[in-house]
């Protein structure tokens, strides 16, 4: 660029640009005037360009809802329901290779479930490790009940090294949803001051939180907490006298 570019000025509130090109070092042989842009038209543009920003984040933000949305409605699949009847009667190893697919694309209720059958070695070959891979995808979901689970694991060491500290931690985050199973099992680690500080009043106050759910105190530490693939769901236990499959065995 030649040394003899003139200063742009502000004249009127208008901006004004000029430039002079110069070829191969030589005298400027074209020189070239831009349109003068108000300051008004510069302020409208930048608007327009927040503006452009703002409807941008907010079709992203409607495109992971509907994300979620497609998820959530694999529950309503043939392959959905049909898992849900293979769990009702007991055959679990059609429910787990039905349940498979709807895991590895996403739905969170088959993650859950398909990690229950790994944890109890219904249908597949029991493997904790794999049940808390199952856990952990669903409980990245916000699933209360895999959190209630990964917590159950995190106590009892299946899969993974006994730590209290991480068990309270899921359990918390199960009981902030409402979850009374988690609710009631966090009151019993601030009693025994497990994994937290001993803290009677805290104890109470998630005793509480689940007895107005009906969940009897110290009733659910050692149970599987699970839902459906289409709707509640709680892995009852069995009659008196026989195995419950719901109970986990020590790792």
């Amino acid at each position: 660029m030649d040394e003899n570019v003139p200063e742009c000025k502000e004249v009127g509130g208008v901006v004004s640009t000029c430039a002079q090109i110069s070829i191969g070092g030589q005298k400027p042989a074209i020189k070239v005037n831009s349109s003068s842009i108000p300051k008004a038209a510069v302020r409208q543009t930048t608007k327009m360009n927040q503006l452009i920003k703002q409807l941008l984040w907010i079709f992203f933000c409607l495109f992971v809802l509907t994300a979620h949305a497609m998820a959530d409605s694999l529950a309503d699949t043939p392959n959905a329901l049909e898992a849900e009847r293979a769990l009702d009667t007991g055959d679990y190893t059609k429910a787990a290779k039905l349940l498979r697919p709807l895991a590895e694309q996403g739905l969170a209720q088959a993650q859950l479930r398909l990690g229950l059958l790994y944890a109890q070695g219904e249908g597949v070959p029991q493997d904790y490790k794999e049940a808390l891979k199952w856990q952990r995808l669903a409980a990245a979901q916000k699933n209360p009940n895999a959190r209630f689970n990964l917590g159950l694991m995190y106590e009892q060491g299946m899969g993974v090294p006994q730590d209290h500290t991480e068990a309270a931690k899921w359990y918390r985050l199960a009981a902030e949803q409402g979850l009374a199973d988690a609710q009631d099992n966090l009151g019993n680690m601030y009693s025994k001051g497990t994994g937290v500080p001993q803290d009677y009043k805290e104890a109470m106050k998630w005793h509480w939180l689940a007895a107005e759910q009906s969940v009897p105190s110290q009733s659910n530490t050692n149970s599987w907490y699970g839902r459906s693939i289409t709707g509640p769901r709680s892995l009852a236990p069995a009659g008196a006298g026989a195995p419950n499959p719901a109970r986990p065995a020590k790792a």
